[in-house]
């Protein structure tokens, strides 16, 4: 499924987790922002080697 309609996006989610396997806000985040062009782990990845050197 291909879609930017975050609706569609909750209830496939919905569906998928009927096994009610609770999420943190972290993975929220992850699937809520999630695209082909963009991936938060990744983001925050690189973000973390940008800032090591400034010791964050």
């Amino acid at each position: 499924m291909e879609t930017d309609d975050k609706e569609h996006v909750a209830i496939v989610f919905e569906r998928i987790n009927r096994a009610g396997v609770k999420l943190d806000s972290f993975q929220l985040l992850s699937v809520w922002s999630w695209s082909m062009d963009f991936d938060l782990q990744d983001e925050l990845n690189s973000l973390s080697y940008e800032l090591e050197n400034f010791e964050f």
